[in-house]
């Protein structure tokens, strides 16, 4: 099921290298993760590097192009001191405290202070210049962010460079609906954890249906291809 399988590889081995010390990989079933799966792949032993995509807007123009270009820096820099995973996030809180609704007046005047890059351009950036510097197949990317809901934005993340996303905001609003008497009625006695299964398989089929209007058959090779209009 080569629509549905990821492989996060921080460096494939190549032929003159050897395998016994270069085999550190972590599959996971789907490119969509829950924030249960993502807290397991930072404590998985590979090296994980955690980035903010946020920046004080207040500082006035150009401070978005200065956070992307540090935000780029900064990722390489993360792998060449031996990072392996490179998670970009634009939550500044624990996910944890998404998933269980717990937000203080002071997160979320943080929040309003500080804008997030667009996921999008993150991934993007990012993966091109570790391109440009050599060392994109050192370490995969991770998208956490609250901006990616449909098909179309996974299958966009993914096309320029995300190995996996985890979409909390759209998990946390699953949450929130199901735990509404129109959302219990319209679950139909399907628990909140099925019902987010329901949403990752719809996003599942929907990559499988792009993939194939491309003629790919794996998710690898469509990982970074940019196979856009």
């Amino acid at each position: 099921d080569g629509g549905k399988k990821a492989t996060i590889a921080p460096a494939p081995p190549t032929y003159f290298q050897n395998l016994s010390t270069n085999n550190r990989l972590l599959r996971v079933d789907s490119p969509l993760l829950h924030e249960g799966e993502l807290d397991a792949i930072r404590s998985s032993g590979l090296l994980t590097v955690e980035l903010s995509t946020r920046y004080a807007h207040k500082d006035g123009p150009g401070t978005l192009e200065k956070r992307l270009s540090d935000l780029c820096y900064e990722a390489s820099n993360a792998v060449r001191n031996g990072a392996e995973l490179i998670i970009l996030s634009d939550i500044e809180r624990p996910t944890q405290q998404v998933s269980e609704g717990n937000q203080s007046a002071q997160d979320l005047g943080a929040e309003k202070d500080r804008l997030a890059i667009p996921a999008l351009l993150a991934v993007g950036a990012v993966h091109h210049y570790l391109i440009k510097q050599g060392l994109r197949t050192q370490a995969s990317l991770i998208m956490n962010t609250g901006q990616c809901w449909s098909t179309h934005h996974f299958a966009c993340l993914i096309g320029y460079g995300a190995s996996a996303v985890c979409p909390y905001l759209a998990l946390a609003h699953i949450r929130k609906w199901h735990s509404t008497d129109k959302g219990k009625a319209k679950a139909d006695g399907q628990t909140v954890e099925q019902c987010q299964d329901n949403f990752r398989k719809a996003i599942v089929g929907g990559l499988k249906k792009i993939m194939s209007k491309m003629g790919i058959s794996v998710l690898e090779s469509y990982r970074g291809a940019q196979i856009f209009q």
